[in-house]
C-alpha cells in the first residue's frame, strides 16, 4: 500500500545504518489509515509501519507512535491488538530495514 510506504524516507547513514526522516504529515497519514481503514490487510500494514516510526522516527514521532500502539494493544479486535503489541515491542532488525531500500525484483 503506497499510502503508508516509508521507503522514500529511509536512507543509509555514514556508518551504514538505516535512518528514517519522515515528515509528520506522513505519520498523520499512517494514523488516519489505522483509524479509518476497514480492510485488515491495509490497517495491519499501517500498524506494522507505525512500529518502524516507533523506533526510528523523531522523538515526537516515536512518542506519538508508542501512544497509538499502546492504545491499539488493548483493542477488542485480537488481530489489531496482536499486531500493535508486536510492533510496539519489536525493534526492526537492521537487515530487514535495509531490504526496504532494495529495488523490487521485476
Amino acid at each position: 500500500m503506497t499510502r503508508v510506504d516509508l521507503s522514500p524516507y529511509l536512507r543509509i547513514d555514514a556508518s551504514g545504518d538505516p535512518s528514517l526522516s519522515v515528515p509528520d504529515a506522513k505519520v498523520t497519514t499512517i494514523l488516519d489509515v489505522i483509524a479509518k481503514e476497514t480492510e485488515m490487510r491495509f490497517r495491519g500494514e499501517a500498524i506494522l509501519t507505525l512500529g518502524l516510526v516507533r523506533f526510528m522516527g523523531t522523538d515526537a514521532q516515536k512518542a506519538m507512535a508508542l501512544a497509538k500502539l499502546e492504545e491499539l494493544s488493548v483493542s477488542t479486535d485480537q488481530n489489531v491488538a496482536t499486531l500493535a503489541k508486536w510492533s510496539k515491542s519489536n525493534k526492526p532488525e537492521k537487515k530487514l530495514v535495509l531490504q526496504l531500500l532494495e529495488p523490487l525484483p521485476k
